[in-house]
Protein backbone atom coordinates (compact mmCIF):
# COMPACT_ATOMS: atom_id res chain seq x y z
CA UNK A 1 0.00 0.00 0.00
CA UNK A 2 1.39 3.40 -1.00
CA UNK A 3 0.71 5.01 2.39
CA UNK A 4 3.29 2.65 3.88
CA UNK A 5 5.91 4.95 2.30
CA UNK A 6 4.56 8.01 4.12
CA UNK A 7 5.89 9.36 7.42
CA UNK A 8 4.00 7.56 10.25
CA UNK A 9 2.74 10.79 11.85
CA UNK A 10 1.37 12.04 8.53
CA UNK A 11 -0.11 8.63 7.84
CA UNK A 12 -1.92 8.71 11.21
CA UNK A 13 -3.19 12.22 10.43
CA UNK A 14 -4.63 11.09 7.09
CA UNK A 15 -6.22 8.05 8.73
CA UNK A 16 -8.00 10.32 11.17
CA UNK A 17 -9.24 12.49 8.30
CA UNK A 18 -10.50 9.40 6.47
CA UNK A 19 -12.45 8.30 9.54
CA UNK A 20 -14.07 11.74 9.85
CA UNK A 21 -15.11 11.77 6.19
CA UNK A 22 -16.46 8.21 6.46
CA UNK A 23 -18.63 9.42 9.35
CA UNK A 24 -20.01 12.09 6.99
CA UNK A 25 -20.91 9.38 4.48
CA UNK A 26 -18.40 10.52 1.89
CA UNK A 27 -15.07 9.59 0.31
CA UNK A 28 -11.69 11.31 0.53
CA UNK A 29 -8.66 11.00 -1.74
CA UNK A 30 -5.06 12.15 -1.70
CA UNK A 31 -4.52 13.55 -5.20
CA UNK A 32 -1.90 15.09 -7.44
CA UNK A 33 1.68 15.60 -6.34
CA UNK A 34 1.33 13.62 -3.13
CA UNK A 35 0.44 10.46 -5.05
CA UNK A 36 3.21 11.10 -7.57
CA UNK A 37 5.79 11.52 -4.79
CA UNK A 38 4.61 8.37 -2.99
CA UNK A 39 4.97 6.37 -6.20
CA UNK A 40 8.51 7.68 -6.60
CA UNK A 41 9.21 6.83 -2.94
CA UNK A 42 7.87 3.32 -3.50
CA UNK A 43 10.15 2.83 -6.52
CA UNK A 44 13.13 3.86 -4.41
CA UNK A 45 12.09 2.05 -1.24
CA UNK A 46 12.07 5.27 0.79
CA UNK A 47 9.76 6.80 3.40
CA UNK A 48 8.93 10.45 2.74
CA UNK A 49 7.33 13.40 4.49
CA UNK A 50 5.07 15.54 2.30
CA UNK A 51 5.30 19.31 2.57
CA UNK A 52 2.16 19.71 0.44
CA UNK A 53 -1.01 17.66 0.39
CA UNK A 54 -4.11 17.97 -1.79
CA UNK A 55 -7.19 16.20 -0.48
CA UNK A 56 -10.43 15.87 -2.47
CA UNK A 57 -13.78 15.09 -0.81
CA UNK A 58 -16.35 13.18 -2.86
CA UNK A 59 -20.06 12.59 -2.23
CA UNK A 60 -20.34 15.09 0.63
CA UNK A 61 -22.16 18.41 1.02
CA UNK A 62 -20.27 21.72 0.51
CA UNK A 63 -20.52 22.31 4.27
CA UNK A 64 -18.23 19.34 4.83
CA UNK A 65 -15.19 21.42 3.80
CA UNK A 66 -15.62 23.88 6.67
CA UNK A 67 -16.53 21.20 9.20
CA UNK A 68 -13.51 19.07 8.34
CA UNK A 69 -11.16 22.06 8.32
CA UNK A 70 -12.24 22.94 11.86
CA UNK A 71 -11.64 19.37 13.03
CA UNK A 72 -8.22 19.24 11.37
CA UNK A 73 -7.11 22.47 13.01
CA UNK A 74 -8.07 21.01 16.38
CA UNK A 75 -6.22 17.75 15.75
CA UNK A 76 -3.16 19.60 14.48
CA UNK A 77 -3.12 23.03 16.19
CA UNK A 78 -1.43 26.09 14.77
CA UNK A 79 -2.96 26.10 11.29
CA UNK A 80 -3.67 29.25 9.33
CA UNK A 81 -7.08 28.48 7.78
CA UNK A 82 -8.10 30.24 4.55
CA UNK A 83 -11.49 29.17 3.14
CA UNK A 84 -12.41 29.90 -0.50
CA UNK A 85 -16.16 29.22 -0.69
CA UNK A 86 -16.46 30.34 -4.31
CA UNK A 87 -14.16 27.50 -5.38
CA UNK A 88 -15.29 24.98 -2.73
CA UNK A 89 -11.78 24.82 -1.27
CA UNK A 90 -9.98 25.59 1.96
CA UNK A 91 -6.24 26.03 2.56
CA UNK A 92 -4.67 25.00 5.86
CA UNK A 93 -1.11 26.12 6.44
CA UNK A 94 1.15 24.89 9.21
CA UNK A 95 4.85 25.73 9.48
CA UNK A 96 5.71 22.28 8.08
CA UNK A 97 2.71 21.47 5.90
CA UNK A 98 0.46 23.14 3.32
CA UNK A 99 -2.81 21.26 2.86
CA UNK A 100 -5.44 22.04 0.25
CA UNK A 101 -8.91 20.68 0.98
CA UNK A 102 -11.42 20.69 -1.87
CA UNK A 103 -14.70 19.23 -3.04
CA UNK A 104 -14.49 17.13 -6.17
CA UNK A 105 -15.28 19.58 -8.93
CA UNK A 106 -15.46 20.22 -12.64
CA UNK A 107 -13.89 23.35 -14.17
CA UNK A 108 -14.86 25.18 -17.34
CA UNK A 109 -13.05 28.19 -18.75
CA UNK A 110 -15.14 31.10 -20.11
CA UNK A 111 -12.22 32.01 -22.37
CA UNK A 112 -8.48 31.20 -22.56
CA UNK A 113 -6.38 32.16 -19.50
CA UNK A 114 -9.50 33.02 -17.46
CA UNK A 115 -10.29 31.83 -13.97
CA UNK A 116 -12.32 28.64 -14.21
CA UNK A 117 -16.01 28.34 -13.41
CA UNK A 118 -16.38 25.63 -10.76
CA UNK A 119 -19.26 23.19 -10.38
CA UNK A 120 -19.55 20.09 -8.15
CA UNK A 121 -18.56 16.77 -9.71
CA UNK A 122 -17.22 13.35 -8.72
CA UNK A 123 -13.61 12.26 -8.26
CA UNK A 124 -13.35 10.90 -11.81
CA UNK A 125 -14.44 14.21 -13.35
CA UNK A 126 -12.12 16.01 -10.91
CA UNK A 127 -9.10 14.12 -12.24
CA UNK A 128 -10.01 15.11 -15.81
CA UNK A 129 -9.48 18.82 -15.00
CA UNK A 130 -5.84 18.44 -13.92
CA UNK A 131 -2.66 19.46 -15.70
CA UNK A 132 -0.43 16.43 -16.38
CA UNK A 133 -1.08 12.70 -16.28
CA UNK A 134 1.43 12.27 -13.45
CA UNK A 135 -0.73 14.62 -11.35
CA UNK A 136 -4.07 13.10 -12.37
CA UNK A 137 -3.97 10.20 -9.95
CA UNK A 138 -5.93 9.76 -6.72
CA UNK A 139 -5.16 7.51 -3.75
CA UNK A 140 -8.21 6.55 -1.72
CA UNK A 141 -8.04 7.21 2.02
CA UNK A 142 -11.68 6.17 2.33
CA UNK A 143 -12.22 3.83 0.56
CA UNK A 144 -8.70 2.92 1.59
CA UNK A 145 -6.03 1.82 -0.85
CA UNK A 146 -7.87 2.45 -4.11
CA UNK A 147 -5.57 4.01 -6.72
CA UNK A 148 -7.33 5.84 -9.56
CA UNK A 149 -5.11 6.42 -12.60
CA UNK A 150 -7.32 7.07 -15.64
CA UNK A 151 -4.55 8.56 -17.84
CA UNK A 152 -1.70 6.14 -17.08
CA UNK A 153 0.18 8.58 -14.91
CA UNK A 154 2.17 5.69 -13.45
CA UNK A 155 3.37 4.72 -16.92
CA UNK A 156 4.35 8.31 -17.76
CA UNK A 157 6.19 8.60 -14.45
CA UNK A 158 8.17 5.46 -15.31
CA UNK A 159 8.83 6.81 -18.81
CA UNK A 160 9.81 10.18 -17.27
CA UNK A 161 7.26 11.84 -19.53
CA UNK A 162 5.14 14.98 -19.01
CA UNK A 163 1.87 14.74 -20.92
CA UNK A 164 -1.15 17.05 -20.72
CA UNK A 165 -4.64 15.60 -20.60
CA UNK A 166 -6.35 17.32 -23.53
CA UNK A 167 -5.59 19.54 -26.52
CA UNK A 168 -6.95 22.75 -24.97
CA UNK A 169 -4.96 22.36 -21.80
CA UNK A 170 -2.47 25.16 -22.52
CA UNK A 171 -5.08 27.49 -23.98
CA UNK A 172 -7.10 27.18 -20.77
CA UNK A 173 -4.07 27.76 -18.55
CA UNK A 174 -0.59 28.56 -19.93
CA UNK A 175 0.91 28.34 -16.44
CA UNK A 176 0.59 24.57 -16.81
CA UNK A 177 3.68 24.70 -19.00
CA UNK A 178 5.57 26.60 -16.32
CA UNK A 179 4.58 24.02 -13.73
CA UNK A 180 5.64 21.31 -16.14
CA UNK A 181 9.09 22.86 -16.46
CA UNK A 182 9.40 22.89 -12.67
CA UNK A 183 8.38 19.24 -12.50
CA UNK A 184 10.76 18.39 -15.31
CA UNK A 185 13.75 20.04 -13.66
CA UNK A 186 12.91 18.60 -10.25
CA UNK A 187 12.24 15.01 -11.33
CA UNK A 188 14.28 14.70 -14.52
CA UNK A 189 11.23 14.55 -16.82
CA UNK A 190 10.74 15.60 -20.44
CA UNK A 191 7.63 16.82 -22.25
CA UNK A 192 5.98 14.24 -24.49
CA UNK A 193 6.30 15.17 -28.20
CA UNK A 194 2.53 15.67 -28.59
CA UNK A 195 2.53 17.97 -25.54
CA UNK A 196 5.30 20.11 -27.04
CA UNK A 197 3.34 20.26 -30.32
CA UNK A 198 0.21 21.37 -28.47
CA UNK A 199 2.16 24.09 -26.67
CA UNK A 200 3.69 25.48 -29.86
CA UNK A 201 0.35 25.40 -31.66
CA UNK A 202 -1.29 27.32 -28.81
CA UNK A 203 1.57 29.85 -28.71
CA UNK A 204 1.45 30.36 -32.48
CA UNK A 205 -2.30 31.00 -32.39
CA UNK A 206 -1.70 34.40 -30.77
CA UNK A 207 -4.20 33.68 -28.00
CA UNK A 208 -1.77 34.65 -25.23
CA UNK A 209 -0.85 37.97 -26.79
CA UNK A 210 -4.52 38.82 -27.27
CA UNK A 211 -5.53 38.04 -23.70
CA UNK A 212 -2.36 39.51 -22.24
CA UNK A 213 -3.61 42.89 -23.44
CA UNK A 214 -7.02 42.54 -21.75
CA UNK A 215 -6.42 43.97 -18.24
CA UNK A 216 -7.98 41.88 -15.51
CA UNK A 217 -9.42 39.32 -17.92
CA UNK A 218 -6.57 36.79 -18.01
CA UNK A 219 -5.39 35.87 -14.49
CA UNK A 220 -3.40 32.93 -15.88
CA UNK A 221 -1.24 35.52 -17.67
CA UNK A 222 -1.28 37.93 -14.76
CA UNK A 223 -1.47 37.07 -11.06
CA UNK A 224 -1.13 33.30 -11.57
CA UNK A 225 1.87 33.83 -13.82
CA UNK A 226 3.44 36.07 -11.18
CA UNK A 227 2.95 33.23 -8.68
CA UNK A 228 4.73 30.87 -11.07
CA UNK A 229 7.68 33.26 -11.16
CA UNK A 230 7.73 33.18 -7.36
CA UNK A 231 7.96 29.37 -7.44
CA UNK A 232 10.63 29.55 -10.14
CA UNK A 233 12.96 31.72 -8.03
CA UNK A 234 12.57 29.32 -5.10
CA UNK A 235 14.08 26.46 -7.13
CA UNK A 236 17.76 25.64 -6.79
CA UNK A 237 17.78 24.97 -10.57
CA UNK A 238 16.05 28.20 -11.60
CA UNK A 239 18.67 28.93 -14.28
CA UNK A 240 18.04 25.56 -15.94
CA UNK A 241 14.29 26.22 -15.78
CA UNK A 242 14.72 29.70 -17.26
CA UNK A 243 16.69 28.34 -20.21
CA UNK A 244 14.12 25.63 -20.80
CA UNK A 245 11.29 28.17 -20.81
CA UNK A 246 13.27 30.18 -23.38
CA UNK A 247 13.68 27.11 -25.59
CA UNK A 248 9.90 26.66 -25.48
CA UNK A 249 9.21 30.35 -26.20
CA UNK A 250 7.33 30.63 -22.91
CA UNK A 251 8.66 34.05 -21.89
CA UNK A 252 6.32 35.44 -24.56
CA UNK A 253 3.52 34.92 -22.04
CA UNK A 254 4.96 37.94 -20.21
CA UNK A 255 5.93 39.94 -23.30
CA UNK A 256 6.63 38.89 -26.90
CA UNK A 257 10.07 40.56 -26.82
CA UNK A 258 11.20 39.14 -23.48
CA UNK A 259 13.94 36.52 -23.88
CA UNK A 260 16.24 34.66 -21.51
CA UNK A 261 19.44 36.17 -22.88
CA UNK A 262 22.97 35.81 -21.44
CA UNK A 263 22.69 39.41 -20.20
CA UNK A 264 19.42 38.70 -18.38
CA UNK A 265 20.77 35.50 -16.85
CA UNK A 266 23.94 37.29 -15.72
CA UNK A 267 21.90 40.06 -14.09
CA UNK A 268 19.63 37.57 -12.34
CA UNK A 269 22.59 35.53 -11.08
CA UNK A 270 24.18 38.65 -9.62
CA UNK A 271 20.95 39.77 -7.99
CA UNK A 272 20.17 36.30 -6.66
CA UNK A 273 23.55 36.17 -4.93
CA UNK A 274 23.41 39.69 -3.51
CA UNK A 275 19.80 39.20 -2.35
CA UNK A 276 20.22 35.62 -1.11
CA UNK A 277 19.16 36.61 2.43
CA UNK A 278 16.69 39.33 1.41
CA UNK A 279 13.12 38.64 2.61
CA UNK A 280 11.67 39.73 -0.75
CA UNK A 281 14.28 38.17 -3.02
CA UNK A 282 11.68 36.56 -5.32
CA UNK A 283 9.85 39.85 -5.83
CA UNK A 284 13.10 41.68 -6.62
CA UNK A 285 14.05 39.04 -9.19
CA UNK A 286 10.67 39.35 -10.89
CA UNK A 287 11.11 43.13 -11.04
CA UNK A 288 14.57 42.68 -12.55
CA UNK A 289 13.17 40.22 -15.09
CA UNK A 290 10.52 42.75 -16.18
CA UNK A 291 13.23 45.39 -16.61
CA UNK A 292 14.34 43.41 -19.70
CA UNK A 293 11.02 44.15 -21.39
CA UNK A 294 11.31 47.08 -23.86
CA UNK A 295 11.22 50.34 -21.82
CA UNK A 296 7.94 51.58 -23.28
CA UNK A 297 6.13 48.45 -22.04
CA UNK A 298 7.73 47.89 -18.62
CA UNK A 299 5.09 49.72 -16.61
CA UNK A 300 2.22 47.98 -18.41
CA UNK A 301 3.77 44.53 -17.89
CA UNK A 302 4.45 45.25 -14.20
CA UNK A 303 0.86 46.40 -13.80
CA UNK A 304 -0.43 43.32 -15.63
CA UNK A 305 1.55 41.06 -13.26
CA UNK A 306 0.17 43.06 -10.33
CA UNK A 307 3.61 43.92 -9.00
CA UNK A 308 3.66 46.34 -6.04
CA UNK A 309 2.99 49.95 -6.99
CA UNK A 310 6.51 50.93 -5.91
CA UNK A 311 7.95 48.36 -8.32
CA UNK A 312 5.77 49.64 -11.15
CA UNK A 313 7.02 53.16 -10.46
CA UNK A 314 10.66 52.07 -10.43
CA UNK A 315 10.32 50.27 -13.74
CA UNK A 316 8.78 53.38 -15.25
CA UNK A 317 11.73 55.49 -13.99
CA UNK A 318 14.51 53.09 -14.94
CA UNK A 319 15.00 54.31 -18.51
CA UNK A 320 15.52 57.92 -17.37
CA UNK A 321 18.04 56.86 -14.73
CA UNK A 322 20.01 54.76 -17.19
CA UNK A 323 20.42 57.74 -19.54
CA UNK A 324 22.39 59.42 -16.72
CA UNK A 325 24.77 56.53 -16.10
CA UNK A 326 27.20 56.74 -19.07
CA UNK A 327 28.39 60.18 -17.90
CA UNK A 328 29.25 59.05 -14.36
CA UNK A 329 32.81 57.73 -14.92
CA UNK A 330 34.00 61.19 -16.01
CA UNK A 331 32.60 62.94 -12.91
CA UNK A 332 34.17 63.52 -9.50
CA UNK A 333 32.60 61.60 -6.64
CA UNK A 334 30.69 64.64 -5.37
CA UNK A 335 28.95 65.12 -8.73
CA UNK A 336 28.22 61.41 -8.99
CA UNK A 337 26.43 61.67 -5.65
CA UNK A 338 24.50 64.75 -6.76
CA UNK A 339 23.39 62.87 -9.88
CA UNK A 340 22.26 59.76 -8.01
CA UNK A 341 20.77 61.27 -4.85
CA UNK A 342 17.32 62.00 -6.41
CA UNK A 343 16.80 58.26 -7.03
CA UNK A 344 15.69 55.81 -4.36
CA UNK A 345 18.19 53.08 -3.42
CA UNK A 346 15.92 50.26 -4.67
CA UNK A 347 15.93 51.78 -8.16
CA UNK A 348 19.71 52.16 -8.08
CA UNK A 349 20.15 48.52 -7.06
CA UNK A 350 17.88 47.53 -9.96
CA UNK A 351 20.10 49.51 -12.33
CA UNK A 352 23.26 48.08 -10.74
CA UNK A 353 22.20 44.50 -11.42
CA UNK A 354 21.78 45.40 -15.11
CA UNK A 355 25.20 47.06 -15.47
CA UNK A 356 28.73 45.76 -15.94
CA UNK A 357 32.22 47.15 -15.43
CA UNK A 358 32.96 50.64 -14.18
CA UNK A 359 29.37 51.84 -14.00
CA UNK A 360 28.39 48.89 -11.81
CA UNK A 361 31.34 49.65 -9.52
CA UNK A 362 30.32 53.29 -9.28
CA UNK A 363 26.75 52.38 -8.35
CA UNK A 364 27.99 49.87 -5.77
CA UNK A 365 30.36 52.44 -4.22
CA UNK A 366 27.59 55.00 -4.06
CA UNK A 367 25.08 52.64 -2.45
CA UNK A 368 27.50 51.02 -0.01
CA UNK A 369 29.84 53.88 0.84
CA UNK A 370 29.53 57.34 -0.66
CA UNK A 371 25.83 57.87 0.13
CA UNK A 372 26.57 57.19 3.81
CA UNK A 373 29.65 59.44 4.14
CA UNK A 374 29.42 62.68 6.15
CA UNK A 375 32.03 65.47 6.42
CA UNK A 376 34.07 65.94 9.63
CA UNK A 377 31.98 69.00 10.62
CA UNK A 378 28.24 69.19 11.27
CA UNK A 379 25.80 71.97 12.04
CA UNK A 380 26.70 72.07 15.72
CA UNK A 381 30.39 72.48 14.84
CA UNK A 382 29.59 75.40 12.52
CA UNK A 383 27.64 77.17 15.26
CA UNK A 384 30.58 76.74 17.61
CA UNK A 385 32.78 78.35 14.95
CA UNK A 386 30.43 81.35 14.97
CA UNK A 387 28.29 80.63 11.89
CA UNK A 388 24.55 81.14 12.08
CA UNK A 389 21.92 78.83 10.56
CA UNK A 390 20.56 80.13 7.26
CA UNK A 391 21.09 79.84 3.51
CA UNK A 392 24.89 80.16 3.86
CA UNK A 393 24.84 77.53 6.61
CA UNK A 394 23.35 74.98 4.25
CA UNK A 395 25.73 76.05 1.48
CA UNK A 396 28.72 75.47 3.75
CA UNK A 397 27.55 71.99 4.73
CA UNK A 398 26.94 71.09 1.08
CA UNK A 399 30.39 72.33 0.03
CA UNK A 400 32.00 70.51 2.93
CA UNK A 401 30.41 67.24 1.93
CA UNK A 402 31.50 67.66 -1.70
CA UNK A 403 35.05 68.48 -0.64
CA UNK A 404 35.13 65.48 1.69
CA UNK A 405 33.78 63.12 -0.99
CA UNK A 406 36.40 64.39 -3.45
CA UNK A 407 39.06 64.05 -0.72
CA UNK A 408 39.96 67.72 -0.81
CA UNK A 409 39.66 67.45 2.95
CA UNK A 410 40.11 64.32 5.05
CA UNK A 411 39.84 65.32 8.73
CA UNK A 412 38.40 67.89 11.14
CA UNK A 413 41.41 70.21 11.05
CA UNK A 414 41.35 70.39 7.26
CA UNK A 415 37.59 70.92 7.31
CA UNK A 416 37.87 73.93 9.66
CA UNK A 417 40.60 75.46 7.52
CA UNK A 418 38.47 74.89 4.41
CA UNK A 419 35.47 76.69 5.92
CA UNK A 420 37.55 79.60 7.17
CA UNK A 421 39.21 79.94 3.79
CA UNK A 422 36.13 79.83 1.56
CA UNK A 423 33.56 81.24 3.98
CA UNK A 424 35.34 83.85 6.10
CA UNK A 425 33.16 85.32 8.82
CA UNK A 426 32.52 89.03 8.51
CA UNK A 427 32.85 90.95 11.79
CA UNK A 428 30.05 93.38 12.73
CA UNK A 429 30.63 96.83 11.30
CA UNK A 430 32.88 95.67 8.46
Amino acid sequence: MLLAYLDPDQRAFLTRIAQAVAAMGGHVYLVGGGVRDLLLAQSQGQTITLSDMDLVLDQVSPDAIGELAQQMSRWRPGALVQPHPKFHTCDLLWPDLALDLALARRETYPHPAANPLVTPADIHQDLHRRDFTINAMALGLHPAGVLLDPFDGQGDLQRKSLRVLHERSFADDPTRLWRGVRYGVRYGLQFAPETVAQWHATLASGVYEYWRQQPGQAPALQTRLRAELHYLWQMAQWVQAGRWLEALGAWACIHPELHWTPALERSLRTASYVLRHHPHRHRCLTELLVSYVPPADRYAVAHCLDLPLAAQKRLAQLEHLETQLPALPALPVSQICQTLEPYEPELLWLALFRQRGNIRNILRNYLQYWSHEHPPLNGKDLRELGYQPGPQFRQILSRLRSAYLDREITDRTEAIAYVQRYFPRVSPGQ
